[in-house]
Parts: C-alpha cells; structure tokens; sequence
C-alpha cells in the first residue's frame, strides 16, 4: 500500500513493509532517502501507458486499475497488478494517491503457461486433423488405385482373350476374300457355258435370289472386315490404357492416348434419343514424343474426357431438345508444343463452373455431381499424375461459359 503527494516530486508519504517482499526495496528507502521512486521501478514500455490510465482517471474522478511490469532491485521482473485513487480537497484540489500494488506475477505465468498449453494442444488439433485427413486421402487414392490396377489387369486380360480368336477372324477373313472371289468368279464362268442350266438348279437360284447374293456378298465381306479391324482397334486401345509396363518412362505420342481415350468412350459420344451426338473438335498440333509413364496418363484423358461427356450429359438434361440441336454438344481438344513443355487443353460446352467450385475441383472427394456417381477422386489423381511429371494441371471455367482444363507437362524428364 501507498500515498505520495501530489507535487512536482510525487514525494512519498507512506509505503507499506510489503514493498520489501514485492520490490526489494525497504519503506525508508522510498520515503527517508528518496532513493528510488515507483516511477523508476516501472518497467520502461509501461510507463506512458500507466501515466495516461492514471490521467485519464483522476480526470474523471473515478478509481484506476491496471497490470504493468516492475523491475525489482535485484533485477527480477516482475507482474503487478495496481488499483488506486486520487485524494481531493473539498475544493475539488488533487492532494495525494493512495493504492495497493499486488504481486500477479505467478498469476501471469500460470496464464502464459496455459495459453502456451491451449496453443499446443490447437497445433496439436490442426495436426491430428491434417494427418487424418491425409490418411483419409491416401487410403481413398490406395483403394482407388487398387481397383484401377485390378481392373486394369482384367482388362488387359478380356484384350487378350479377345485379340486371340479376332487374329483368327481377322486373318481368315483374307483366305475367306479370295475363296469367295475364287467361287464368284467360277459361278460367272458356269452361267458362261451353261447359260440353261437344269429346272432344278433353276429353281434353286431364283430361291436363293443368286443375283442378289453374287451383289452382296462381297459387300458383307468388307463390312466384316472392317467390323474386325475395328474390334482389333478397340483391344489395342483397351491393351494401351491398362498398361503395366509403367515401371519407368518412355517416350510415348500423347495423340495415340487422346484416340485410345475416345475409341473407348466413343459409345457416350453418340447420339441419345433424340439428342444429337457430341461432337469432338481435334486440334493436333506438331508434339515430340513425351517422355512419361503412359498408363498413367491416359487415365487422366480419361477422367478428363469422361468429366466433359458428364458435364455436358447432366446439361442437356435441363435443355429442350431443340436447345441441344441448335447449340450442339462439343468437346474440343487442342494439342501444342511450347517451350520444351506439351500442353493439351480439353474444353467443353457444358455447363462451366463458379470459380469457388473451380478453387476446390482438385481437392480429394470434392464432387460436383450428384451422390452415388463420382468419388471425387478422379481429378485429385489426376492433378497428382501431372505433378508426378513436373507439371501442372488447371481449370479455366465460368457458369454458362463451360470448361477447359490445361494439362502443361515438359518433354522430357530431368
């Protein structure tokens, strides 16, 4: 406890004996000798804001309170907690201070000790909760690439099974040709030198329409053939997305990965209905062969490509048909050579997207589609396999304007 006088020097008046416990300092050392002043043992960066909250309370006559810093005589800081009041004349004339100073140091060590202990335990919290979330991701894109690896295999295994019987097709289909040219070629020389044949074999040729089947014959021998070619196509994709061989790089053109892609998803691409079919706009331009893990990258085409046929599916669901006629359905595929690096833009006419959906389209189980359809996986991947490359993939898109994603990736691998 305290009262100085309200003078020039503040001289003190009384000082309790607990100023020795607090400061170091003994009651005669602040009143007889005038030694040292509360002033002085304030700690420096707190004076100006004691003098202004004692000020500003005198001026209001009412009683002041505050936490500031000591300096004891042994050099010890210490927190103090002080509560005071002016002393008036009953002219209103301030005459002396009188207040308590309490020794709070322990209370503010307490208090930096549990705020270090909250901020902790909150890093802590934001720790566990960024860890489980990336055990959630992992586990999610594990899973996810444990049924890609599995499907995969199957897959590659139905393309074998199937590429067997139609090399058979396919290369008897060229002997049948010729047996079939051979045996047209010995029925034109029959009717040649038989021009009448028997009332039998007479009634069997206008039975068996044998003008008509000499005409399409080798009409339906082409069309088997190109069905064959077709099929042998489609495995050859199938065999290049499910690639295994990926254990390292190599140097792949990128244009057979985008005509794979589309030969598979080549039955979303048709017409539905009444809804005209997707039209797909190639724009190729001169690429090197890249070095890259091949497999990989065509699951990116396909979930790329796949998300457009999506985005445009779920918008014609909401438009007319003569809406989707006189606006057709597009994707467009770009391809470029820039400074060492191959960028492919794949846009759509779609819908498009606010750019807050646009800042979360490669976070892991962010779904703009409707629950039960996507896992929210497939660009979260995607965006990893290009970073995986030293590249980079983004989304430019705006609502009604739809969506083109940029895939830039180097060349060659350092």
């Amino acid at each position: 406890a305290y009262r100085f006088r309200n003078d020039p020097d503040r001289s003190m008046e009384f000082v309790s004996e607990g100023c020795y416990q607090l400061a170091g300092y003994s009651p005669e050392e602040f009143i007889g000798t005038g030694q040292i002043s509360l002033s002085e043992l304030t700690h420096p960066d707190d004076r100006e804001i004691f003098c202004n909250a004692v000020e500003v309370a005198l001026q209001e006559n009412r009683p002041y309170q505050l936490n500031y810093r000591i300096t004891t005589k042994n050099g010890e800081l210490k927190w103090v907690w002080e509560q005071g009041l002016g002393v008036f004349s009953d002219t209103g004339e301030l005459l002396a201070l009188e207040g308590l100073i309490t020794d709070i140091s322990e209370q503010k060590r307490s208090e930096a000790a549990l705020l270090r202990s909250q901020t902790e335990l909150t890093q802590q919290k934001i720790q566990l909760e960024n860890t489980l979330h990336e055990l959630q991701q992992t586990q999610a894109v594990l899973i996810h690439t444990e049924k890609m690896s599995t499907l995969g295999q199957m897959v590659a295994g139905v393309a074998h099974e199937i590429n067997n019987p139609v090399s058979s097709v396919c290369g008897n289909l060229v002997h049948v040709g010729h047996y079939t040219e051979d045996l047209l070629n010995l029925l034109d020389m029959y009717q040649e030198h038989c021009p009448q044949p028997p009332t039998a074999i007479q009634d069997k040729i206008e039975d068996i329409e044998l003008e008509f089947l000499l005409e399409d014959l080798p009409k339906a021998m082409s069309s088997m053939q190109i069905g064959a070619d077709r099929i042998r196509e489609i495995v050859r994709s199938l065999r290049n997305f499910s690639r295994k061989d990926d254990s390292q790089m190599t140097k792949v053109n990128l244009h057979e990965g985008i005509e794979g892609t589309l030969l598979i998803l080549q039955s979303r691409l048709r017409a539905r209905g009444n809804y005209p079919e997707i039209a797909v706009i190639k724009d190729y331009g001169n690429l090197p062969l890249v070095e890259c893990y091949s497999g990989k990258i065509n699951q990116v085409f396909m979930n790329l490509i796949g998300n457009a046929i999506d985005a445009i599916e779920e918008y014609n669901a909401g438009r007319s048909i003569a809406e989707a006629k006189a606006n057709r359905s597009k994707i467009k595929i770009r391809t470029e050579y820039q400074n060492s690096k191959a960028i492919i833009r794949i846009s759509d006419n779609g819908p498009g997207m606010p750019e807050e959906v646009c800042q979360q389209l490669f976070e892991a189980f962010f779904t703009t589609k409707p629950a039960g359809k996507g896992t929210g996986l497939g660009l979260s991947i995607s965006y990893k396999v290009i970073e995986e490359h030293g590249g980079m993939l983004s989304c430019v898109s705006a609502p009604g304007q739809g969506a083109e994603f940029i895939i830039e990736m180097p060349i060659k691998q350092p």
